[in-house]
């Protein structure tokens, strides 16, 4: 739709039955979808004048998600609902968090909680439609664009920007993740939001297997915004294997903000694997799946540490637990095709390393497209 174009007032969403999201209107204007989005990214203003202790909670949450640290604003937001569990505002805020983590499916819990709450239609349609981009589909990412060309420097236009990237980068759309990407640095305001800027850019190099520009770029974030834990993360997480002690720095940083962090964990993990201790690694590991056993990535790095070990029983228990959780992952498929080769079942293993194959001929078929011009950016 033209952003000339007038938009229709359309009928407010009717209750769904049984656990279903309100679906996305087919088409959404572009100035419904920014008020839906403005509705959500404005919920500490709407708590300003009803409760003090409410106020003082959503400042708390606004400094979080200024830093992009969507982990303890989770965290926040949690502690609120505790309290007001049928807040529709808040809830619309849980959503939104959830989704900007990369937890889709409590994104969606939270929605609905915020459908049946009688949240504003037009705000549920607007965290929807930034729900379906984010996770990859680009079929209706026209809106969210008109919305970064007309609002430029508004929040909103700030959270279209970021699920467009994110949605790029899962639907194999490097020159549209490169758009936001140039739109961002041209909108960032502070040093966070620079650093963030960079941290995607590398995210991208890494996607294009140019690791020392993805390397240089992630370095450049945390030089610029030293508490961006996302950029920390990312950089220790391609050092650990090439730099042990770099990443190491970072490590240490991330586990003395937070000691039970998963993600931090995780990198530790990998760096005493990294470094020939798997024994300290496997007890690493066994923390995070102690609290979180369906962790498809620790139950892949708690795998590879028992083979390392040489205990074969456990190493295939634990990577079959997640295939089971993450069928089609390429690393679980390629874990798993390594343990069973190694434990006397080449017929199975084989299984798995075709199907790592063609997850690898796809998405080559897929760029090769695209370099040629045959999918539009």
């Amino acid at each position: 739709m033209s952003r000339k174009s007038k938009a229709t007032p359309q009928a407010p969403l009717k209750p769904v039955a049984g656990a279903a999201i309100p679906i996305l209107r087919r088409f959404v204007p572009w100035r419904w979808l920014a008020i839906g989005v403005i509705a959500v990214a404005g919920v500490a203003a709407y708590y300003a004048w009803s409760e003090v202790a409410a106020d003082r909670q959503f400042r708390r949450i606004n400094i979080a998600l200024d830093r992009y640290d969507y982990d303890a604003a989770a965290d926040l937001i949690a502690d609120y609902l505790q309290r007001r569990p049928a807040d529709p505002t808040a809830l619309l805020l849980a959503a939104q968090t959830a989704r900007r983590r990369g937890d889709f499916e409590l994104a969606e819990k939270h929605l609905r909680a915020a459908f049946r709450a009688e949240a504003m239609p037009e705000a549920v349609d607007g965290e929807n439609a930034l729900l379906r981009v984010h996770r990859g589909d680009l079929t209706q990412v026209d809106p969210l664009i008109h919305l970064c060309e007309s609002a430029a420097g508004e929040p909103q236009a700030t959270l279209a920007l970021e699920a467009i990237f994110e949605g790029s980068i899962r639907a194999v759309r490097p020159s549209r993740a490169k758009w936001a990407i140039d739109r961002w640095a041209a909108l960032s305001t502070s040093p966070f939001d620079e650093a963030m800027g960079k941290t995607w850019l590398g995210r991208l190099h890494e996607f294009a297997s140019d690791m020392p520009s993805a390397i240089a770029e992630l370095r450049n974030a945390v030089r610029l915004a030293p508490d961006l834990r996302v950029a920390r993360i990312k950089l220790a997480e391609m050092l650990v294997n090439e730099s042990p002690a770099e990443a190491t720095e970072h490590i240490d940083w991330l586990l003395q903000q937070r000691p039970n962090d998963s993600a931090a964990l995780l990198l530790l993990a990998r760096k005493l694997r990294a470094v020939g201790d798997p024994g300290k690694a496997a007890e690493t590991l066994d923390r995070i799946l102690k609290s979180d056993s369906d962790n498809a990535v620790a139950l892949v790095e708690r795998g590879r540490s028992s083979l390392e070990l040489h205990q074969m029983g456990d190493a295939e228990r634990f990577l079959r637990r997640a295939y089971a959780l993450a069928p089609d992952r390429r690393f679980v498929r390629l874990a798993l095709a390594d343990c069973l080769r190694e434990a006397g079942k080449p017929a199975e293993a084989e299984e798995h390393r075709k199907a790592v194959q063609a997850i690898d001929e796809r998405l080559e078929r897929k760029l090769k497209e695209l370099g040629q011009g045959k999918s539009s950016p």
